[in-house]
């Protein structure tokens, strides 16, 4: 399983028109969450779709994201395995810890 990429975790990309993505790589905004002038950024980044993506990263099913599945640089992003188990903790999913401490 690869690590997953920090992006989702904290690279936001906001776009010129507000639209806020997980990735740089992402110019088509598949994996947009939302838009920063019509909703505040805090909302956005930590809604269902993102926590979907992120969930998916930790979780190794990135076949739920085929923008991320076929992504060639998807370790660019470093995201720390301390940074992975705060964030598990701070939705109330420490359950998923062990998958990333393999």
């Amino acid at each position: 399983m690869r690590h997953p990429c920090g992006g989702p975790f904290k690279a936001p990309v906001i776009h010129v028109d507000g639209r806020v993505t997980v990735c740089c790589k992402d110019v088509a905004l598949e994996l947009c969450l939302g838009n920063i002038n019509q909703e505040p950024f805090d909302k956005i980044w930590n809604n269902e779709k993102a926590t979907k993506i992120r969930l998916a990263h930790i979780t190794g099913e990135l076949d739920k994201i085929p923008k991320c599945s076929s992504c060639i640089n998807l370790d660019n992003t470093f995201v720390t395995e301390k940074e992975l188990v705060d964030y598990l903790k701070s939705i109330n999913r420490e359950d998923l810890i062990p998958l990333i401490r393999r």
